[in-house]
């Protein structure tokens, strides 16, 4: 579809897989000519498929600006917890954990769900650690922080 009205007036027009693929074409043009590749970025959530192709078309068109899920989340949290620990922890807590370590995070904000098992791990006796440079609502409920 091609808008036709003005932003927001909701007038579109039927146009066909050529047509919207020549104008894409050209208006990717236009940005590489006026301005420069890394005029470009994408991003993407978490569990997106179809990474590849992204990836190769940002790479043919000179950009190196992709942003996704791995660059500021599990990337950076994958590689710390190796530092750290060796490898990534998951949360994995069971009935029988007696220790939890919270390592800059916080799932009471951030994973209700891994909060609620926590709290329940701890009502049980499992004792509650925070290593967290932010005084956090688990800091405040830690055992040792």
């Amino acid at each position: 579809m091609r808008r036709i009205g003005a932003r927001g007036e909701g007038k579109w027009q039927r146009i066909s897989w050529e047509e919207a693929i020549d104008e894409i074409a050209a208006k990717l043009a236009e940005i590489k000519d006026k301005f420069v590749p890394e005029a470009l970025a994408t991003t993407r959530g978490t569990l997106r498929t179809h990474e590849e192709y992204r990836t190769r078309f940002m790479n043919l068109f000179g950009s190196p600006n992709q942003l996704g899920h791995s660059r500021i989340c599990m990337g950076a949290r994958s590689a710390i917890g190796d530092i750290i620990a060796g490898r990534f922890s998951n949360f994995a807590i069971r009935e029988s954990t007696q220790c939890i370590v919270l390592l800059g995070v916080e799932p009471l904000v951030s994973r209700p769900w891994v909060a609620k098992t926590m709290r329940d791990a701890n009502k049980r006796g499992a004792k509650l650690i925070v290593l967290d440079p932010r005084e956090t609502r688990s800091a405040r409920m830690a055992d040792l922080c």
